[in-house]
């Protein structure tokens, strides 16, 4: 199950499961009870407790609480029985009732049972009175040495609580009105992912158990537009080939990929694996594992990946982790492959569940849900951490309220100008199920780094139809390829830009010249409802192109590493239409010696031609030539007017 581990990770919670770790600490109730003479004098009383042990022992918390009420009723002083009262209440999760339970036997007797303290500190935590859970374990603190177990148990969980306050008191959030009535239902519904537009939604549905033999629920995907603060259009993600369940996905930064966790899938290594699946004309394509360089045979699930395709991050409960579920991260190798994953590291994974990682399209803030990390307001809170450029994680802190509640949160996605933040909680109670809502954050340590994208479309010059033109985008830095696909039916296509980067694209159609053109994410043009068309010109004698990706280093006639994917682009175009012949000429801006210019100019040229020869191209189809400054497209009087009339050009001969 893609939620789940050996056993269901979307917990009921129950209140005994929290106790224990008290319990733990300072030993049981009963256990102390045992140990010392019953306070009660009462024969009819320490009878009617005794009976109430051993229900409570047999697993018959009804019978034992109608034996509490009876020795009660014989003795109203009776602190054990209240005690035990108290902790069948809370193991009912009738909180209200545990805390008279508790109290009662604190007005009896304040010091006979100081753990009392703690355990009504944290049935106060978990309905969201922090401020008096604060002072319940303050003053479990005063009962006992300093120094000891206790106190230094309970300072924490004060200090806890007084944190977890603050965040009440001090929102990162503003919940927003968004209708999310067609999505949410009596299920389970949990946040997967967001196009980086912000126009498709991806989240998972999971029903009822439809294996009792293998554990497994009905999980499935689920598609839907988000538009005017409205989600809409639900389809379900037709995936052929499915051989189990699925959910807990992700989408790539255009939509065109889903990577999901398959669980109880014939040949799987483990319980649930990592696989992804393309959009292919309209279709999804067979699930792809991502094999046993990423799953294994325990729990792998909830991935997340970088909009450039290049890091995957994901949850498992392989061994070697801090315990329950940790996170992971791989990268994509040069040859398409995914390294070993590690592990987050200490800072990050705890000994409890870390699951659903959400890596923002800036590439550097992570958010996750944990049970592990303090302070929470919940058993499950989302938290968030940055990548500093060491590439060390900070510490995580809360994500604030209210994106997190007293209830539990598992799963968020934000919006690529992380205005909008869409998390997965079962805030409403637990027969509501956990449903998506909506936050629009207002504190920045809550909030990611703007990343920005531009919406393409690519159109026949002459005729005005789209064109399905391949397209490939490349890091200008380094030259690596980020993208390489095909434009839709209706020759669109969207590239994410991350912070501080530049890209370069280039556009191939057969029988249609190249294109290419440069992003830089500061200048990106992300307006959702407008997009940039790009023309191409059919081959023909005279058309010309700007080489927009190919660059020199200053003042020489030298390749920048980065130039490789524009000059790639180039020969292949060569190799496809081996009976075109091209021209390539030079252009410098005016500044400097007008000579030196014309002979840099025919320099860069002739250096253009030599890359483009070594790829396997004769050299009488490239004919070069070098103007200097004596062909300006923009005035030399500006830098921007510079950098343009520096350029590289190939026409069609």
């Amino acid at each position: 199950m893609a939620y789940e581990l050996a056993k269901p990770q979307i917990y009921a919670h129950s209140l005994s499961r929290f106790l224990l770790i008290f319990l733990f600490v300072f030993g049981p109730t009963v256990a102390i009870v045992a140990q010392q003479t019953l306070t009660s004098h009462s024969r009819k009383a320490r009878q009617a407790y005794n009976e109430a042990e051993k229900s409570y022992v047999a697993g018959q918390p009804a019978h034992a609480l109608e034996l509490l009420d009876k020795a009660l009723q014989a003795d109203p002083q009776f602190i054990e029985a209240y005690l035990l009262q108290g902790e069948l209440f809370a193991n009912e999760k009738k909180i209200a009732s545990a805390l008279i339970s508790y109290k009662k036997a604190i007005s009896v007797d304040s010091a006979f049972f100081p753990p009392v303290f703690v355990l009504v500190g944290e049935l106060q935590y978990r309905l969201g009175d922090f401020a008096k859970a604060q002072k319940s374990f303050a003053a479990a603190r005063r009962f006992v040495s300093e120094g000891s177990k206790m106190a230094h148990q309970a300072s924490v969980w004060e200090r806890n609580a007084l944190q977890a306050d603050s965040l009440m008191h001090h929102p990162s959030a503003k919940p927003m009105q968004f209708d999310f009535a067609e999505v949410n239902s009596a299920g389970n519904e949990y946040i997967n992912g967001l196009q980086i537009d912000g126009r498709s939604l991806l989240f998972t549905r999971r029903g009822n158990i439809v294996s009792d033999k293998t554990g497994l629920f009905d999980e499935k995907l689920y598609m839907a537009v988000v538009a005017d603060s409205a989600v809409s259009a639900i389809v379900p993600v037709d995936i052929p080939g499915v051989m189990g369940n699925l959910g807990a996905a992700t989408l790539s930064a255009d939509g065109r990929q889903v990577w999901f966790s398959g669980c109880g899938w014939p040949q799987a290594q483990g319980s649930c694996d990592l696989y992804y699946v393309n959009r292919e004309k309209d279709q999804w394509s067979q699930p792809h594992s991502l094999g046993n360089g990423i799953n294994t045979g325990a729990w792998e699930s909830q991935p997340a990946l970088t909009p450039d395709g290049r890091e995957l991050y994901f949850a498992s409960s392989r061994k070697g982790g801090y315990g329950g579920s940790d996170l992971y991260k791989s990268v994509k190798l040069p040859d398409g492959s995914w390294s070993k994953p590690i592990n987050l590291g200490s800072d990050i994974n705890t000994e409890k569940d870390e699951m659903t990682p959400f890596i923002h399209p800036d590439g550097k803030t992570l958010y996750f849900s944990s049970e592990g990390h303090w302070p929470r307001l919940g058993e499950s809170d989302i938290f968030v951490c940055r990548l500093d450029e060491a590439g060390r994680w900070s510490k995580p802190v809360n994500a604030g309220f209210p994106i997190n509640s007293i209830a539990n949160e598992l799963g968020i996605v934000l919006t690529a100008d992380g205005s909008m933040a869409l998390v997965s909680s079962d805030r409403k109670g637990e027969q509501a199920g956990f449903d998506l809502f909506a936050f629009r954050l207002t504190e920045p340590s809550a909030k990611p780094q703007t990343v920005r994208y531009v919406r393409l479309v690519v159109k026949d010059r002459k005729t005005d139809e789209p064109l399905t033109a391949g397209y490939k985008v490349s890091d200008l830095a380094d030259g690596t390829l980020i993208f390489n696909d095909f434009c839709d039916a209706e020759g669109r296509f969207l590239i994410p830009l991350m912070p501080d980067k530049a890209y370069g694209l280039q556009l191939v159609m057969p029988g249609y010249l190249l294109f290419s053109e440069q992003f830089l994410a500061d200048t990106a043009y992300d307006d959702p409802d407008n997009e940039r068309i790009f023309w191409l010109d059919p081959i023909a004698p005279g058309e010309k192109m700007v080489l927009k990706n190919v660059f020199f280093e200053t003042g020489k006639a030298e390749l920048q590493p980065s130039s490789d994917p524009e000059l790639q682009n180039i020969a292949a175009f060569l190799r496809e239409n081996p009976k075109v012949s091209i021209r390539l000429s030079g252009h410098t801006d005016n500044t400097g010696v007008a000579s030196a210019n014309l002979k840099l100019s025919l320099q860069r040229a002739e250096v253009v031609k030599e890359y483009i020869v070594n790829q396997h191209i004769l050299p009488d189809r490239i004919e070069t030539c070098g103007y200097g400054a004596e062909k300006p497209v923009a005035d030399n009087q500006t830098e921007e007017g510079r950098r343009l009339n520096r350029r590289t050009e190939m026409e069609i001969r």
